[in-house]
């Protein structure tokens, strides 16, 4: 059963974003063709600030969810109730933290845009942008049901249908109006409801649940305190490791820079989303693993995980790199970054792209409590760094500083406490595989990269098409030599032969 949801939950998770990622590239060209860069520019400006507002949400929804999976698991519905109401009244105080702080930041928007584009207009797109953020933490907090229950399908599919309207009227309002105005007007009714639908699908699919009396005990109220205090100091750092870019960019180079930087970095957080999307469809899988099966049990798991997040990781980051420049000419025309900048945001995407595999059973174990200081530490020194350099080297430099800051904190701790608190193992071991399949990586970038530069080929869609197609075949065959014969390899071959078998019958 554990088996069956997550797979559903994928197909729904991987057919949605897949085909809401086309609508929203499609989006984001004609965003640029009619609006322009400097516009680009700001909306990216002005998303990284709303997410700094929205630090107010301090890792509730981890906290809960965590303390959600044992009472699902003994169908102790009065329990769940009871967290559910704690977690209403949680989310409803942390969206009135996020409105008065929003407002509070208003007069400190000209420090970043600069008088690029009139203050008077960046207000009020601020505002349109404060509102849309602020109303999910007033009708979210039902939707941790769904997830606990495995069965995110539900979110994935309202959520998809009315991005996919949104998208479409975004379309409308841009070639029809022109306005970046009546575009965010768009995306804030339609987030309206989508919450109306989905509170309205919860609340009659799960009325046992909702409507009946909640108890809920010290301990484990204490315990969610504990993890939230925990997740609060992750949630500080991993904002100013990942989400303060723009804005010191915003410091340092123009709008129009930034836009073209934001061009780039939507592929690459595009394939980022996609790898975060699959393991989260087995997140509750795995919390549900962890309570129920042995360490050897759980471990072979993991393993199997890690080698399907190194392939994919492995795959996408030589494909982007072979092909970035190419498809950002078709996308958006000639707005490109040099490939050192390139180069590093590889780097940084290998980095992030290989942690979920383990961070999932991370966070489904409950460790949040015994590396709280680490994204602290992690965070400044992610802000020098990109400080420091960003003087210098601009773009490169503050890439350069969260690169150095995951490898410097994050990329050794978190390792150590899953394998120490999760699988009772040495450690030594994931850090000689990982060591291991970069060098791979690495001897495949070089070797392919210097094999299509033989090839005499332009930036039109035919030789975007047959460098694609390179990468496809010679990625993935180059890794099916090395790999045919591991236990990990095995698993997945006889799965993937199994189900084929299922449908022919």
């Amino acid at each position: 059963m554990r088996t069956k949801k997550a797979i559903k939950n994928a197909k729904y998770n991987m057919f949605f974003y897949l085909l809401l990622s086309i609508l929203t590239f499609v989006v984001k060209g004609t965003f640029i063709k009619e609006l322009g860069n400097d516009i680009n520019g700001l909306n990216s400006l002005l998303s990284s600030i709303l997410n700094l507002i929205n630090l107010a949400e301090l890792g509730i929804g981890s906290a809960v969810m965590f303390a959600l999976y044992k009472p699902v698991a003994e169908g102790n519905v009065k329990l769940i109730k009871g967290i559910m109401d704690l977690y209403r009244k949680m989310y409803a105080i942390a969206g009135v933290i996020m409105l008065v702080c929003g407002v509070l930041f208003i007069p400190f928007l000209g420090i970043f845009t600069k008088g690029q584009v009139p203050m008077g207009d960046v207000i009020v797109y601020y505002l349109i942008y404060l509102i849309n953020t602020s109303f999910s933490y007033f009708f979210s907090h039902k939707l941790t049901l769904l997830y606990v229950y495995q069965e995110n399908y539900t979110i994935y599919k309202y959520d998809g249908i009315f991005k996919i309207l949104k998208n479409l009227i975004q379309l409308a309002v841009l070639y029809k109006f022109k306005s970046y105005k009546g575009f965010l007007i768009v995306e804030t009714v339609c987030n309206i409801l989508y919450y109306s639908v989905i509170n309205r699908i919860i609340n009659k699919n799960y009325k046992h649940v909702l409507e009946c009396e909640g108890t809920l005990d010290i301990s484990t109220k204490q315990g969610i305190y504990t993890n939230l205090k925990a997740l609060a100091l992750h949630k500080i750092g991993g904002f100013v490791v990942f989400g303060t870019d723009y804005m010191v960019m915003a410091y340092f180079v123009t709008l129009t820079n930034l836009g073209t930087y934001s061009n780039y970095l939507m592929i690459i957080t595009f394939f980022g989303s996609l790898i975060s999307k699959i393991f989260e469809s087995v997140m509750s899988s795995i919390g549900n693993l962890i309570s129920s099966s042995s360490e050897e049990k759980t471990y072979t798991v993991f393993k199997r995980l890690f080698f399907f997040n190194f392939w994919v990781v492995c795959f996408i980051s030589i494909s982007i790199y072979n092909t970035m420049h190419n498809f950002i000419h078709l996308w958006v025309g000639d707005l490109y970054l040099d490939n050192i900048v390139l180069a590093l945001m590889i780097v940084s995407f290998f980095i992030t792209n290989m942690r979920p595999s383990l961070e999932k059973f991370k966070e489904a174990a409950g460790i949040y409590k015994e590396d709280r200081f680490a994204p602290i530490f992690e965070a400044l020194i992610n802000f020098v760094v990109s400080i420091i350099l960003a003087r210098w080297f601009g773009i490169a430099g503050v890439i350069i500083g969260t690169i150095t800051s995951s490898l410097a904190v994050v990329f050794w701790i978190r390792p150590v406490l899953v394998y120490r608190i999760v699988f009772k193992r040495n450690v030594s071991g994931y850090f000689y595989n990982y060591f291991k399949k970069t060098v791979i990586t690495i001897i495949i970038l070089v070797t392919s990269n210097f094999l299509m530069n033989k090839i005499p080929l332009s930036f039109g869609i035919g030789s975007f098409v047959i460098k694609c197609m390179f990468n496809v075949v010679y990625i993935n065959v180059f890794l099916f030599i090395l790999y045919r014969k591991t236990p990990e390899f095995i698993y997945f071959k006889d799965l993937i032969l199994s189900k084929i078998k299922s449908i022919k019958s």
